[in-house]
């Protein structure tokens, strides 16, 4: 019995133990869950279509306490800009839906971020300070100071059209 606990012990260390060796690469190369690609974009777009129904829910006080919440907490950051959080969202939901593309999710999301910002920072370039919310005065600060309005203002919308670009996958030139 000492013998072969030993023995057991050295395959291991040598790399001997093919049993377990075997094993352990079939279970990796396995996804954990194996989902269609299609079904997976039509999944991210009823979770953005979620969000966006209860960002929208939650602006109009029928949103529950958490809702209340969210609303709050969003409403600081965000501002007037309140209202692009379920657009935004939308979008989402509708390039997930409409793309041709495989691996569509974190390109898409980047777009949708990008496209939120550069509305957040658009309502504070051309509202006043603190329209976008906090995060809109964090971003339009610098800008203003570095680049004044039109500057801001040129730069602001190259982020809507790389942003939209991203967003939907469309190309430019065809």
């Amino acid at each position: 019995l000492f013998f072969r606990i030993v023995k057991s012990i050295m395959a291991r260390k040598n790399g001997k133990n093919h049993k377990k060796e075997a094993s352990r690469k079939n279970s990796d190369s396995q996804p954990w869950l194996d989902i269609h690609p299609e079904v997976k974009q039509v999944i991210f777009a009823v979770g953005a279509f979620v969000l966006a129904a209860l960002f929208a829910i939650s602006s109009i006080g029928k949103g529950g306490a958490l809702g209340g919440y969210l609303y709050r907490a969003f409403g600081f950051l965000l501002g007037g800009g309140y209202f692009f959080a379920p657009v935004t969202l939308v979008l989402l939901g509708f390039s997930f839906l409409f793309s041709d593309r495989n691996r569509v999710f974190a390109v898409t999301v980047l777009g949708g971020f990008l496209f939120f910002l550069a509305s957040l920072l658009s309502l504070d370039l051309f509202f006043g300070a603190g329209t976008g919310g906090a995060l809109g005065r964090v971003m339009s600060s610098p800008m203003l100071a570095l680049f004044d309005f039109w500057g801001a203002f040129v730069i602001t919308l190259g982020i809507w059209i790389v942003a939209l670009l991203l967003l939907f996958n469309i190309p430019f030139w065809k």
